[in-house]
């Protein structure tokens, strides 16, 4: 007989998975679900618009779960991690970057393939932060939290930012958007059309990007951001 496990969880649990605000406990349950409860499992499948096994999603398709890899890394450098790093001395808030690091991978949240979407946040949480995620972000929703003092983390295709332009159109067309990647928005400036960030692929302190461009990067995620704020 299968075991049901959708009612021990909250419907305000599941919606706040799929919007992205669960705690790590409670996304941590929510896909240990998923494998053994059909019904949740279809609740989830239907909501992301993705196929019953929700895996192998491709990035190009209609939604992007919040287990899909917002990063990938190699052991010199977690663009996840840093991009927390930089929020967390925006406020002033004091970190040991080694035990950042251990603490992510003891608990998850960094791993060997990157930062799943759900785990964008986690350390700025444990600090304190209120920490809010969600797709379908729009230039609007980045402008007001910047202008309401939230740090900003998007999802992006990274090579759309330092790559070769005409490489990553035709990447585009050929092999469909790529999600591989993380970088702190500083600032957006509406009048001139520019965005400011702070990408752990470059060697700059932040670079400048035509709003236009940051857009063909950001839309690779469907538009993902998390917003973190620090509550006085």
């Amino acid at each position: 007989m299968k075991k049901r496990l959708l009612t021990e969880i909250s419907t305000e649990v599941v919606a706040a998975f799929l919007d992205g605000n669960a705690t790590a406990e409670e996304s941590r349950q929510i896909l240990m679900a998923i494998a053994e409860d059909e019904e949740l499992r279809e609740v989830i499948r239907t909501s992301l618009s993705v196929d019953a096994e929700l895996c192998q999603i491709p990035f190009g398709g209609e939604a992007i779960p919040q287990m899909a890899m917002a990063a990938t890394c190699n052991e010199e450098h977690y663009c996840c991690l840093e991009c927390e790093k930089q929020v967390l001395t925006h406020f002033g808030i004091a970190y040991d970057d080694d035990q950042l690091l251990e603490e992510a991978i003891a608990k998850g949240w960094q791993q060997e393939e990157g930062t799943a979407l759900h785990n964008v946040g986690r350390h700025l949480e444990a600090k304190g932060l209120t920490v809010e995620r969600r797709f379908r972000a729009t230039l609007a929703d980045l402008a007001k939290a910047l202008e309401g003092g939230c740090g900003v983390i998007v999802a992006v295709d990274g090579g759309e930012l330092l790559g070769d332009r005409a490489q990553e159109i035709l990447e585009d067309l050929l092999v469909g958007e790529i999600l591989d990647h993380t970088v702190v928005v500083k600032a957006y400036d509406v009048e001139q059309g520019v965005v400011t960030i702070f990408d752990p692929n470059s060697p700059n302190a932040e670079d400048r990007y035509p709003v236009e461009q940051f857009e063909d990067a950001w839309n690779d995620s469907k538009n993902y951001m998390v917003t973190a704020l620090l509550e006085r």
